[in-house]
C-alpha cells in the first residue's frame, strides 16, 4: 500500500494514472489507502461552502465529489473482483462466499479508515489547506464541524457498511445539520 495516498499524490490523464511519492509505502490493509483517497474527497466536500459562494454550483461541486466517492469504491471493487477471478490461485479463494466476505471487509476498513482520516485532518497536526485557507473564520469552524460530524459517523458504522452506498447514506446522515445553514 502506498501509505500516504490523497488526491495530491495522484495524476491522471485520460491515457493513464499515475502515483507519486511512495516512501511511506508498507504492507497492510488495502482499506487504509482507499480511505485516505475518501476522506480527501470528503474534506473537500466539507470546505465546499468556503470555496464556492453560489448555492446551486456548490450543490453541483458537492454531488461531484459524492460522486467521485462513489465512484472510487465502485471501480476499486469491480477492478479487485475481476483481478480476483481471473490471477488468485489461493484454493480458498474459490471458497463460495469468499470472495464477497474478503470485499466486505475491506470496504468497512474503507469506511473506517475514511473517518479516521478525516479526524485526523482536523484535530490532528496535519491539516488540510481546503479547509485551513478559507478566509472567514465562522464558515472554517462550520466546515470543521460538518467533516468532524463525516468522520465520527463513518467510524461509528463501519462495521454496518454493506455497499458502497451506505458511504454516501452516512456522510449525507452527518451532513443533514448543516444544509440550508446560513453561512
Amino acid at each position: 500500500m502506498h501509505g500516504d495516498l490523497h488526491t495530491g499524490s495522484i495524476f491522471v490523464t485520460p491515457e493513464s494514472t499515475k502515483v507519486i511519492d511512495p516512501e511511506f509505502a508498507y504492507y497492510g490493509p488495502m482499506g487504509f489507502d482507499i480511505g485516505a483517497i475518501i476522506a480527501n474527497l470528503l474534506l473537500n466536500y466539507a470546505a465546499q461552502p468556503g470555496w464556492t459562494e453560489d448555492g446551486a454550483a456548490r450543490k453541483d461541486a458537492e454531488q461531484r465529489l459524492l460522486q467521485m466517492v462513489s465512484d472510487i469504491w465502485r471501480e476499486f471493487e469491480a477492478r479487485f473482483r475481476q483481478l480476483w477471478n481471473d490471477e488468485a490461485n489461493d484454493p480458498m479463494a474459490t471458497s463460495p462466499g469468499y470472495q464477497d466476505l474478503y470485499v466486505a471487509r475491506v470496504l468497512r476498513d474503507t469506511v473506517g479508515f475514511a473517518g479516521c482520516k478525516i479526524i485526523r485532518r482536523i484535530v490532528g497536526l496535519s491539516h488540510v489547506a481546503d479547509i485551513d485557507t478559507i478566509e472567514e473564520e465562522r464558515i472554517r469552524e462550520e466546515a470543521e464541524r460538518k467533516a468532524l460530524a463525516i468522520g465520527k459517523q463513518l467510524v461509528l458504522n463501519n462495521r454496518s457498511v454493506q455497499t458502497g452506498d451506505d458511504i454516501l447514506r452516512l456522510v449525507k446522515q452527518a451532513s443533514q445539520p448543516f444544509e440550508g445553514a446560513v453561512l
